[in-house]
């Protein structure tokens, strides 16, 4: 059989052809089935035909995947899917029915009949996947869902049976009546009827006839089972809320819990129901209320008397009553503005109410002399045993010393007594009121505190009537809020909504059990509406948290409400009135918040939006409820259009005519009204009481604001009309606040009349647009002469004696508490006024009245802080403890007054000079200090009083304000400055950051008190105190360069240019002449007062010292130079003329040369690197030339001056020397204007070339300006000059190698040597002038200019030191001869010099051991001693570095590596006389690896090298030119087989360690070198004493090696001759000769290397 495939058949497709095939059978086979299982069902076979169906549905072509897809589709499968799933529906549906019918119904369970139901409601909705059902399928599919009540199911088959193809056709077209077919007929009125069951609105009108589907006996059981489960599931959905006690606020908060929190704003979109964000809905509501044993709410129960809330407050209050008495009230927890209450809190529970108090008439007062009080926590029935009010808290030396002090201080400006005196602050509370208004004042702020509660955190902390708002917008605003205050009094006689009221909703809400949204119109019809001749929300004061859920629900359901309304107006008119006004309330809330937003610069485009859509839905129901104006009544009619004028006034401006015409129109209807007639809308905070008064006052006032208001769009503020408005305003108020009223001023009666009149917040407001305005303008008489006048009201107000006899207990708290908050508000702005003017008053802003009122104002603060301090009883916590957000406010109000006290007492001292240097201010601030800072404040109010206490401080430079100052910094800053004895309280503040202002301030005040008489740089230590302040205030200041300045610009210019100027001979005599050759310009910038007082020059100071703490124990870095160098620099730009800036600048660049030096020998190997170098060590000889000129162009000359010309001089001898010695090879005197240059031959060729080094100064001059610096330095002060610059004067004079000199030099060393060992007592011991010394003597001995007695005899000046006793310092007489007397001199010089290394602790010093050393071998020839002591130095075969020595510390930088490279050579010099070469080569390994340490590494190399070549041929004795003819003459083929013979066989131990030592340092340095220099030692050795030997070893001869080395030789085989033609009888020899294959090097250090690799490395 073949096994080839077709070309045009592929394996897939076979298999395809196969599957199909296969489907094609099973289709066959499952109609097959399906005919079986039908014709069972027909045989009524039940069962039989369910087992045939159930084998049908095994076929795969019947089975979907997991996602109920199929894999196959055609019209044939779809046809049999279609009829076997809605057959087998009908199956179990008549199998159903069959046993119903054969009476098995009762053996047929509930459960089994749904299940069997569901059964065929599964097939048959699985039949319609795969074709249009049929009639019969839909009729029973319709019957099935009615039995279910699912409307929603019906309606989906009813139209899919519509939508079908042929009753589409029937229903588009238009057919008759008569010509519909019946079933389509039935189809369509089943839907008709379905559409009018649901309430769908294309059914208008219900249909003549019902059709529903008909149900036999098995579906009426489900239609009843799903009737009775509906009941059932009511049942079970039916929420029950359980309110622990029947209030409001508990009922209105159980039903905002149920609804998702969103924000106010959502309630204008276009969803706004929350209620669709839920996502269950809530079917039935029930409520269930725990009422105590005992207890029972009813109409004819006696409420309690109730003292009515001010709107807004939240109070946490239980009031219960019984028997007719108020009981105690219990607070709810201790924090008194705490989070708000639980669930099961409430605030009051009312048994009853008064039918008077439901009318709406005022609460008389009893006969009695006691005022009556209602039942409160804050004033119950006290004992008058129990109620005293305390002395003070228990430090009540912190109240007496504020009083003593107070006294004592006020007497001094001529302010007399205190307004309080300490001992009235006992008064009892009884009752009784006492003898003085401060006394009653005392009795209401002991009260107030003891018995605080959220009603008063509302009324101190409510939103003070003076905003930030403009002036002409604040008189707009009068309208809309001086009515509110008016109103006040007339809504504390409305009761509050008790609750019988809530028990008549809740129990029509349990009878019904609505669903949420039945419940919301319920809540808002009973609240809303009119039941009885009462309208809820405008006869009862609501809870804010009722109101507030009541607007809630109706910007809900707001649309829904006007739809319900526009068909039923007539009898819901009232209840659409109140939603009107919630409406306009609302509207009066947008409009001032966005006022406010507006004065803030915010944006208010989104309030904008809302008030937009609430003005149409305003305007909507205003049009619906003007509709039936004919038919309302003259009080209905007067109450609709004053909520229209209310909302004009929050839509409309004050100066519009529709304000007046709607006054005028309500004052003609009122006029058929009794004069009686009055509205009060306790609930609305934006809706003021109705009446005629009213009225009436509305229009007096409109009159009165048309005069103080202006157009805005044609004036501006400093416009004539502008002024003159401000200016009447300001003339009548005043006139109404003086107690002596002029008759003779010119003014409008009616204005005076209103303002007298009017209450005593609007005058505020009045007051409040005077202030701002003058704010605005900046007016600072005028500002503060309406703040006194603002104050003078309020404290007049407050101890008038009407507050006292005539209010309430709770009036006077609430006039006290709004007057103090205002105080407050207005003496916080005043006091950021004067900040920001620079706390500067003139002296007719000054005056004794106006400090009394001052003090006035402060005690009455001073009372919260005297009762509020502690509690009464030792078992509760202090007034500041419980109220923390409160008293936080009072502790603000209080500081920024204090604040404003100190200002005022300081400008009056001034005025009246009675306190020229500040102590009385001084003590003023300490007094007041002490005083917050008792009860942890002094920092409150933004830090005001720190921040006026340290302006004023810092005016006075003496030590009583410095110690009150670092007080002031540790409160304001944490800034602890320690020393002077005197301890600083660690108040508990919050540290601020310092600002740019403060910081020039402080920084100049310190700097003038520490530093006045001393310069900072002649002090040995820093005042470590004060280096976190000066810090502080430098990085607060910033980069003072930064400036737009021209003076600045041009000194940082030539300062730039002056550093980058080489160095002449010019600057030197300019500098001693004092002769300034760079100008600077002053600049006159704030910046340029701190500059001279020196603070940047101080900080400076401070750095530079830190930095040499941190250098001596090396973790100093030179980066920290960086910023020392730029404050320095600023400080020379600013042109202070500081000679010490200029020293200390130059003290830097060479800190940083001397870094550079110091550490590694890169900078001084690489050329451009130490050209580095020298630009910062020629930059440090200029500001020391520079410092110099500046100190002799001075006329004058301060204390310590000349001390710190030494310290220049110095620096600037020892920098010269420095430069001009090794090994910085005078490379800072030479000057590079480019680095390259153009040059034209003879031949007029141009060409470049590098720039060569040009010395701008000779160096004879150099050496002059050295020693004439030190020689100044040391002419100034004897005593104090140091010894190193005598040191430095003999040693440039040593250098000059003239006779003349050699005395001098001599007597330098010795004064350098007595001044070294009166510095090093106590100290490390000072070896180097001692050195000196013996290294000069013994060189001029040397030299035969001294002879070794007079050398003895001038080192014997300094025995002391050198230690020997009087015989060491003379030579035997008979000894003869000059050299055994010189070699008896070196002994001697060897000696002290081993005394002067046991002198030396640190071990640093190793000069003495290299001159014993070079002793030893140049005048001893004692090669091996030198190596000794030269050991101690060099380090050969240690893993230390090679020269072992490090920088002492009067060293020049960068000498040490000079030294380092002496050591080297000096070493190599005595180990070349040693022929010692394999020491040579581990020298040679080192020195590479020790360049970072050394200078002159090339030039170490190259002697090492050679040293080691030539010693080697020396020791080896081998000729130069021995590899060059052994090679030649070596058998080719022996080599190859000996030289891996002698490999293999290759023992250490038959050689010598010097040779096998040799070959292996020679190979390695063979192989770190590219050369040939080390060829012929490495080559040499291995052939002469390792493979020729070998060789001669193997070949049993010894004279291989002998003959060889014989040939090798030059003089025993001399070198052939070759002549210039080879002749014809040697062409065969020479060709033989020229094939010979020869030894080559490369293949012999193969060999070696291989042979290396088996040498230990130490033998």
């Amino acid at each position: 059989m073949s096994t080839f495939d077709a070309v045009n058949l592929s394996p897939l497709e076979e298999l395809n052809e196969t599957e199909e095939h296969s489907r094609e059978l099973q289709i066959e086979e499952g109609f097959k089935i399906y005919q079986e299982a039908l014709m069972a069902m027909k045989e009524a076979q039940f069962e039989l035909s369910d087992n045939k169906f159930t084998l049908l549905f095994q076929l795969n072509i019947m089975q979907p995947d997991k996602w109920g897809f199929y894999r196959y589709n055609s019209p044939t499968l779809d046809r049999l899917r279609y009829l076997s799933y809605r057959n087998r529906g009908m199956l179990y549906y008549r199998w159903l029915i069959h046993r119903s019918e054969l009476d098995e119904k009762e053996s047929i369970g509930s459960a089994d009949i749904v299940t069997d139901i569901l059964k065929v409601i599964e097939n048959l909705v699985e039949s319609l996947q795969h074709s249009d059902a049929d009639t019969s399928v839909s009729e029973l599919l319709l019957e099935l869902f009615h039995a279910f009540k699912s409307q929603r199911l019906k309606r989906l088959i009813l139209e899919t049976e519509l939508n079908k193809r042929d009753n589409r056709l029937f229903l588009v077209r238009g057919r008759r009546r008569c010509t519909v077919l019946p079933q389509l007929k039935n189809i369509i009125g089943q839907y008709k009827t379905l559409l009018f069951d649901i309430g769908d609105p294309i059914t208008k009108e219900k249909p003549t006839s019902t059709l529903r589907p008909t149900l036999n006996s098995i579906l009426s059981e489900i239609y009843q089972l799903k009737t009775e489960d509906e009941i059932t599931m009511k049942k079970t959905d039916c929420q029950e809320i359980l309110l622990k006690t029947l209030d409001w606020d508990v009922f209105i908060k159980s039903i905002r819990e149920l609804m998702p929190s969103i924000k106010f704003s959502s309630l204008f979109s276009r969803n706004s129901d929350p209620y669709s964000e839920l996502d269950f809905p809530i079917e039935s509501l029930k409520f269930n209320i725990e009422v105590p044993t005992g207890e029972k709410f009813c109409e004819e129960a006696q409420s309690v008397e109730s003292m009515p809330r001010p709107k807004n407050t939240d109070d946490d209050l239980v009031i219960s009553g019984g028997d007719g008495a108020a009981k105690d009230i219990k607070q709810e927890n201790d924090s008194l503005e705490s989070a708000p209450k639980n669930e099961n809190q409430s605030n009051s529970i009312v048994q009853g109410a008064d039918d008077a108090l439901r009318k709406g008439t005022k609460r008389s007062n009893d006969n009695n002399d006691t005022p009556r009080q209602r039942s409160s926590k804050r004033f119950k029935e006290r004992n008058s045993s129990e109620d005293v009010m305390p002395i003070g808290d228990s430090n009540n030396s912190a109240h007496i010393n504020l009083f003593l002090n107070l006294e004592s201080l006020m007497k001094t400006v001529g302010c007399g007594e205190l307004p309080l005196k300490y001992e009235q602050l006992s008064v009892s509370v009884d009752g009784a009121t006492g003898s003085s208004n401060m006394q009653y004042i005392c009795r209401i702020v002991f009260d107030c505190l003891k018995n605080w509660s959220t009603w008063h955190t509302n009324i101190y902390n409510k939103k003070s009537v003076t905003t930030t708002v403009d002036e002409n917008v604040k008189l707009n605003s009068l309208l809309k809020s001086n009515t509110l205050d008016e109103s006040e009094s007339a809504q504390a006689s409305m009761p509050p909504l008790s609750a019988m009221k809530l028990e008549i909703l809740l129990n029509d809400v349990n009878k019904q059990m609505p669903h949420f949204h039945e419940l919301r119109f319920l809540i808002l019809s009973f609240l809303l509406g009119q039941n009885s001749d009462e309208r809820l929300v405008v006869d009862y004061i609501w809870t804010p948290e009722l109101f507030k859920m009541v607007q809630w629900f109706v910007m809900s359901i707001e649309s829904n409400l006007y739809s319900y309304f526009v068909e039923n107006i007539s009898q819901n008119w009232h209840f659409a009135l109140s939603v009107y006004e919630i409406l306009v309330n609302m509207a009066g809330s947008l409009a001032e918040e966005m006022a406010l937003k507006k004065s803030q610069g915010n944006k208010t485009s989104e309030l904008r939006t809302q008030m937009n859509k609430l003005e149409k839905k305003i305007e909507r129901l205003s049009v619906l409820l003007s509709a039936n104006e004919k038919e309302l009544k003259a009080q209905e009619t007067v109450c609709m259009k004053w909520v229209h004028y209310s909302l004009l006034q929050y839509s409309k401006g004050t100066t519009n005519g529709q304000l007046m015409e709607a006054l005028e129109s309500l004052s003609e209807l009122l006029q058929s009204l009794p004069p009686t007639f009055n509205v009060i809308y306790p609930n609305y905070q934006y809706i003021s009481n109705l009446s005629a008064g009213a009225i009436s006052s509305q229009l007096r006032k409109l009159k009165m604001v048309e005069s103080l208001t202006f157009d805005k769009s044609d004036s501006t503020d400093d416009t004539p009309g502008s002024i003159e408005h401000i200016k009447l305003l300001e003339s009548v108020l005043s006139y109404c606040l003086t107690s002596s009223k002029d008759d003779n001023m010119i003014l409008n009666k009616d204005m005076v009349e209103f303002i007298l009149k009017s209450p005593f917040t609007l005058k505020i407001r009045l007051w409040d647009i005077l202030f701002s305005h003058y704010l605005k303008m900046d007016d600072r008489l005028a500002v503060l002469r309406t703040y006194f006048g603002i104050l003078q009201l309020l404290i007049d107000e407050i101890l008038s004696f009407e507050t006292r006899e005539e209010k309430s207990m709770d009036s006077s708290i609430s006039n006290l508490l709004t007057a103090l908050s205002t105080i407050g508000s207005f003496t916080g702005r005043v006091v950021n006024f004067l900040q920001s003017n620079h706390w500067e008053l003139s002296d007719g802003a000054v005056d004794e009245s106006r400090m009394r009122t001052l003090l006035q104002a402060f005690f009455l603060f001073y009372l919260l802080f005297f009762y509020g301090g502690t509690s009464t009883d030792n078992n509760t916590k202090s007034f500041f403890e419980r109220a923390t957000k409160s008293s936080a406010r009072m502790k603000e109000q209080t500081t920024s007054l204090i604040s404003l006290i100190i200002v005022y007492f300081h400008s009056l001292s001034k005025k009246l000079n009675t306190d020229t240097d500040g102590v009385h201010t001084i003590n003023l601030i300490s007094c007041f200090h002490e005083f917050l800072g008792h009860f942890l404040c002094c920092d409150a109010a933004h830090t005001s009083f720190l921040l006026i206490a340290e302006t004023l401080l810092c005016k006075f430079t003496n030590e009583l304000s410095y110690m009150h100052l670092k007080q002031i910094m540790w409160c304001r800053y944490h800034f602890l400055i320690s020393g002077d004895g005197h301890s600083v309280s660690q108040h508990p503040t919050h540290p601020n950051k310092m600002e740019k202002s403060n910081a020039l301030t402080v920084g100049v005040y310190l700097i003038k008190l520490n530093y006045r008489t001393v310069n900072p740089l002649l002090l040995s230590t820093n005042k470590t105190s004060l280096k976190q302040v000066l810090d502080t205030i430098i990085e607060t200041i910033g980069d003072p360069l930064e400036v737009n300045d021209y003076c600045i610009v041009k000194n940082k210019h030539s300062l730039k240019d002056y550093l980058n100027s080489p160095i002449t001979t010019t600057l030197f005599q300019d500098a001693l002449k004092g002769a300034n050759n760079i100008k600077f310009t002053t600049p006159n910038i704030p910046l340029s007062q701190a500059m001279d007082t020196g603070l940047f020059y101080v900080v400076s100071v401070h750095s530079l010292n830190q930095y040499m703490i941190r250098k001596k124990s090396m973790q100093a870095r030179p980066s920290e130079l960086d910023a020392i160098i730029k404050t320095l620099k600023c400080d020379i730009i600013y042109n202070t003329s500081r000679f010490e800036s200029w020293y200390l600048l130059g003290k830097c660049f060479s800190y940083i040369v001397e870094d550079d030096l110091i550490w590694t020998a890169d900078k001084l190997a690489i050329l451009d690197k130490k050209r580095m170098v020298a630009l910062a060590q020629r930059k440090s000889i200029l500001c020391y030339i520079k410092s110099l000129t500046i100190y002799h162009s001075r006329n004058e000359v301060s204390d310590g001056d000349e001390k710190i010309l030494q310290m220049v001089l110095e620096a600037l001898g020892n920098e010269l020397t420095n430069g001009y010695y090794k090994p910085m090879n005078k490379l800072c005197f030479c000057w590079r204007q480019s680095d390259s240059i153009l040059r034209m031959n003879e031949n007029f060729f141009v060409s470049e070339e590098n720039a060569a080094d040009i010395s701008t100064i000779s160096d004879f001059n150099i050496e002059q300006a050295i020693l004439l610096c030190l020689t100044q330095a040391n002419n100034l002060e004897q005593q104090s000059c140091n010894w190193a610059n005598y040191l430095a004067i003999s040693k440039t004079l040593s250098k000059l190698n003239r006779e003349e000199s050699q005395e001098p030099t001599i007597e330098n060393i010795l004064e350098s040597c007595r001044r070294a060992i009166k510095d090093s007592e106590g100290k490390d011991f000072i070896l180097e002038p001692h050195y000196m010394l013996i290294k000069t003597c013994y060189k001029l001995v040397k030299r035969l200019v001294l002879g070794p007695k007079k050398a003895l005899n001038i080192m014997e000046f300094d025995k002391e030191v050198l230690g020997q006793n009087a015989e060491f310092w003379t030579i035997d007489e008979n000894t003869s001869g000059n050299e055994r007397i010189e070699k008896e001199f070196y002994h001697k010089v060897i000696a002290v010099l081993r005394h002067l290394i046991t002198l030396d602790r640190r071990k640093w010093h190793h000069r003495p051991q290299y001159r014993i050393a070079k002793i030893l071998f140049e005048d001893f020839d004692d090669v091996t001693g030198a190596l000794e002591e030269m050991n101690k130095v060099v380090s050969l075969k240690s893993s230390k570095n090679l020269v072992s020595i490090w920088k002492p510390e009067y060293e020049r930088p960068g000498k040490h590596f000079v030294y380092a490279y002496e050591y080297v050579v000096f070493y190599i010099k005595l180990l070349f006389e040693r022929s010692d070469y394999n020491s040579i080569a581990q020298l040679l390994k080192k020195i590479r690896r020790f360049s970072s340490g050394m200078l002159y590494v090339p030039e170490a190399t190259d002697i090492a090298i050679k040293a080691y070549v030539k010693a080697a041929v020396k020791k080896l004795d081998i000729d130069e030119k021995y590899i060059e003819h052994l090679l030649p003459i070596l058998s080719y083929q022996d080599f190859l087989h000996y030289s891996v013979q002698l490999q293999k066989e290759f023992v250490t131990s038959k050689y010598s360690d010097e040779h096998l030592m040799g070959l292996k340092l020679s190979f390695q340095l063979k192989k770190g070198n590219n050369g040939i220099a080390f060829d012929l030692v490495c080559l040499s050795i291995y052939f002469k004493y390792f493979y020729l030997p070998f060789l001669g070893e193997k070949k049993g001869t010894d004279n291989v090696c002998g003959s060889i080395a014989e040939e090798a030789t030059p003089p025993m085989m001399p070198l052939p001759t070759f002549p210039d033609k080879p002749t014809p009888i040697n062409n065969t020899n020479n060709k033989a000769i020229s094939t010979r294959k020869r030894v080559s090097k490369k293949e012999t250090f193969d060999r070696i290397k291989s042979l290396v690799e088996k040498i230990p490395d130490e033998k």
